[in-house]
């Protein structure tokens, strides 16, 4: 049995300023909610969000998810995002408008859920424990609200707690626990790596009752049917999946990978590092009581936190918005510690309310480095009128947002050439890929095929990228000009502009008419 810190017995509530503070928790974190809201409104999402949504405005125009678009990630993301775009089109406004609201009603309903079944004896606490959890949901991860991992932080919260209050033995309204299945099967289905989570948390359980382990419970039966139907629906409605995706991702996906030192080298990892120092540290050397709902709560916290480590070094690729889950998991943990002090031990107080600032203030997150090339892409797409066609010949998705910001056309059909990574790293090494050399040629079919049936105005090819060890680049434009088709067409329509050293920029000289001998799909 894990170790945690023990906390107060539940004490009755005799002050009647905390006792009207307890029963107004609902009401301060509606008033945190909407000053969250009407703060938030100008915080752009990240770009992979931008290409979620514009692969669901393309889905409900009648495209095919990996047959007409590329992607890597499966289906639920996209299909997730499906009926936001369409009430955001059904009212006339951009998906954001619709998605930052929900985003920030979801993290609220997710404290409230946790707070159900997790009683830290005093309503002060409570409240604090209330605001931490909205916190992390709907403000900490910045930039990346929306991401896979923000959501099943959200939504893993509450299942964790769940599982908690099962180990103390106290029952669990059957309600309540359906809701918490509901929204859990959601978050743990975005990404393979989250099912750890779920796994864990369940062997922990039935550690902790043995025989009173029962293993068809409502969040059990709701995790296992929604999961099975999602299964069927992969296999049913998105068949390309397996015959596509994966096999382009088993090729080519290990061009993102990054070094052990790039994924260790981040201030969120430092983080963990000086939390689970802290924990071990300063913990009561106590076993968990099977009567206290916290102490129960900061075990499974821990076995969380544990899985989201192992699903961030799993991936191997290191952005900011792969560690959110665990860090929010551990601040939670560091919470419940000091309150297991009662706030009366300064230097493990201090310490603990140091360490939690980091992540609550967002202090560990860190900009991308492309921000210039963010707005080299969007000065040149100002210059391009709305409703007309634009290409980057890039690899990494940065430019999304302007792409959208300036109601532009995308008419490639993946967000960027993420294929070309490990196509330049296979060059660079000298390593003759029968795979790689296919995909090559057919990723320069693609984008062919694509600027005929919808001509850009503007063409944006990156200098390079880096290729093999890190020291050599791969040139992009000499690589897509490998194509006599693609060259041709290119050399023919437009003419390189003077512009920035960091980009090659080719403007069309006349207007193209679209392929008329290719099955052209329209874009939205």
């Amino acid at each position: 049995m894990a170790s945690a810190p023990e906390f107060p017995p539940l004490a009755p509530k005799r002050a009647l300023g905390l006792e009207r503070l307890a029963n107004s928790q609902e009401w301060i974190l509606a008033g945190v909610a909407i000053a969250t809201w009407f703060f938030m409104r100008q915080i752009q999402p990240s770009h992979d969000v931008f290409w979620q949504f514009w692969v669901a405005r393309q889905m409900l125009g009648g495209a095919r998810l990996y047959a007409d678009i590329w992607e890597v990630n499966p289906p639920l993301w996209f299909w997730s995002a499906m009926p936001v775009q369409w009430l955001a089109t059904q009212c006339g406004v951009a998906w954001q408008e619709v998605l930052l609201p929900l985003l920030v009603l979801t993290s609220a309903v997710s404290a409230i859920l946790v707070l159900r079944l997790v009683d830290l004896g005093k309503p002060l606490y409570n409240l604090i424990l209330l605001v931490i959890i909205f916190w992390l949901s709907a403000v900490v991860p910045l930039a990346d609200l929306g991401q896979r991992e923000h959501y099943v932080l959200m939504f893993g919260l509450p299942y964790a707690a769940l599982i908690a209050r099962r180990v103390t033995g106290k029952s669990v309204a059957v309600p309540l626990a359906l809701v918490i299945g509901v929204l859990a099967s959601y978050g743990f289905a975005l990404k393979h790596y989250f099912l750890l989570v779920p796994i864990a948390l369940e062997l922990w359980l039935w550690i902790s009752l043995r025989r009173s382990w029962k293993p068809w419970r409502p969040e059990i039966i709701v995790l296992a049917g929604l999961a099975a139907a999602y299964a069927v629906c992969v296999f049913w409605l998105t068949p390309e999946f397996f015959t596509i995706a994966l096999p382009m991702i088993e090729i080519a996906y290990h061009g993102y990978d990054a070094t052990l030192f790039e994924v260790l080298f981040h201030p969120w990892v430092i983080f963990w590092a000086l939390a689970i120092l802290f924990l071990l540290t300063f913990h009561r050397n106590r076993k968990c009581s099977t009567k206290n709902d916290a102490s129960a709560f900061f075990v499974s916290l821990i076995i969380m936190a544990a899985c989201f480590f192992i699903a961030y070094f799993w991936q191997h690729k290191g952005p900011y918005y792969h560690g959110i889950p665990a860090t929010g998991a551990l601040t939670i943990a560091i919470f419940l510690c000091l309150i297991g002090f009662e706030l009366i031990r300064v230097i493990p107080s201090a310490l603990g309310i140091a360490l939690m600032y980091l992540p609550l203030s967002t202090s560990i997150a860190i900009q991308d480095n492309s921000k210039q090339f963010v707005r080299l892409t969007d000065k040149l797409f100002s210059r391009v009128h709305a409703g007309e066609s634009v290409f980057v010949a890039g690899t990494n998705p940065l430019f999304w947002p302007a792409i959208e910001k300036h109601k532009l056309v995308w008419p490639f059909r993946s967000s960027s050439l993420w294929t070309l990574p490990a196509i330049a790293q296979s060059e660079r090494m000298g390593v003759k890929s029968p795979e790689l050399q296919k995909m090559a040629a057919e990723l320069n079919s693609a984008i062919r095929e694509d600027l005929r049936c919808n001509p850009p105005t503007i063409l944006l090819f990156p200098h390079s990228i880096p290729a093999g060890d890190g020291r050599h680049e791969f040139l992009t434009k000499d690589f897509l000009f490998r194509d006599p088709g693609l060259r041709q067409f290119i050399e023919s329509n437009y003419s390189e502009s003077e512009e920035p050293n960091s980009v090659h920029v080719y403007l069309r000289k006349r207007t193209v008419p679209r392929a008329a001998n290719l099955n052209c799909r329209i874009v939205r």
